[in-house]
């Protein structure tokens, strides 16, 4: 980790029991913004690395596998594709990064990190929170607020489970946990099949230790000390929006199944327009116990209102539980 500023800052224990409230939150928040979508980046990779196929060739297939045939600079065995998505994750890198917010964008991230949650997790690799909270676009300060709850310097490939953002003096108490990586490490942002499959066995790892420090923690009366963005999600109630939960988010899907069976007393509610819903997804969710809360009004395709509304019911469980 040469050159990196990130220090070390254990997590605060927790009473076995009292869930944390986690926040899931992703690109959607960014969607009434001027802010390139996936299939503005996907359709510029397809451009770039001159494919045979346009866009509507593959729009059906996951987007983790999108970015593969957007990157393949050849058909056949010898394509690398790692290291195709690698490059084009550099470049991803550059074009995502937010030098300034707009009025009504800090309005609603300030909304967003004034809700009483003990921990935000993104799948954003951008750098909006960060702005905010901090004012400040460069990546040095990006990296210079970034902490880790555990010394993995020699694990490459596992940070990204220990590293959040802590987000200055104004918000003290609030973690930012980047799930997918981020853009101040271009090499830490899982895109493409080959680096979820990667995510997802670290994940699965975490979980059944996480699993197992808990009960010993429940059996012995101790409170228990969280190390990663995983256990929060497993100990805690989770409130999920601006999220298509594509069913390329097997990293996601695989956790909500493990903590269905394993920490079953926990909640966790998936906030989208009814309009917006996917009818399968809406399946699986309820299959998996959550909670899909559809009745807030999307008019006129008028996000902000609709994330505002989101925000208040969010602020509204959350008191109901104390």
């Amino acid at each position: 980790m040469k050159n990196h500023l990130w220090q070390l800052k254990k997590l605060p224990s927790l009473a076995v029991g009292n869930q944390p409230n986690v926040l899931l939150v992703g690109n959607g928040i960014n969607r009434p913004f001027d802010v390139e979508s996936w299939k503005d980046l996907i359709c510029k990779a397809l451009i770039k690395n001159k494919s045979f196929y346009g866009y509507g060739d593959i729009e059906s297939m996951p987007a983790t596998m999108q970015i593969v045939v957007a990157t393949a600079k050849k058909l056949g065995r010898c394509s690398d594709e790692s290291n195709n998505v690698n490059k084009e994750t550099q470049e991803i890198a550059k074009r995502i990064r937010i030098d300034e917010l707009e009025e009504k964008q800090s309005d609603l991230l300030k909304q967003i990190l004034d809700l009483p949650i003990d921990t935000i997790l993104n799948t954003n690799y951008s750098n909006e929170f960060e702005l905010f909270a901090l004012n400040e676009s460069s990546l040095h300060s990006f990296r210079s607020c970034q902490r880790r709850s555990k010394d993995v310097k020699g694990i490459e490939e596992q940070f990204r489970l220990f590293q959040f953002s802590s987000l200055g003096a104004n918000y003290p108490d609030k973690k930012l946990w980047h799930i997918h990586g981020d853009i101040a490490k271009p090499k830490s942002m899982v895109i493409g099949h080959y680096y979820y499959g990667k995510l997802l066995k670290q994940i699965e790892e975490r979980a059944a230790l996480c699993k197992r420090n808990y009960s010993i923690a429940q059996k012995k009366g101790f409170p228990y000390k969280p190390e990663s963005w995983v256990d929060y999600f497993l100990i805690g109630n989770v409130y999920i929006f601006g999220l298509g939960m594509y069913l390329a988010e097997q990293d996601l899907w695989w956790l909500l199944s493990f903590k269905e069976l394993h920490f079953p007393e926990t909640k966790v509610y998936y906030y989208q327009a009814e309009k917006d819903m996917d009818k399968d997804i809406k399946k699986l969710l309820y299959a998996y116990g959550v909670e899909t809360i559809t009745d807030i009004p999307l008019e006129k395709n008028d996000f902000i209102r609709f994330y505002q509304e989101v925000i208040k019911d969010i602020r509204n469980r959350i008191d109901r539980r104390k």
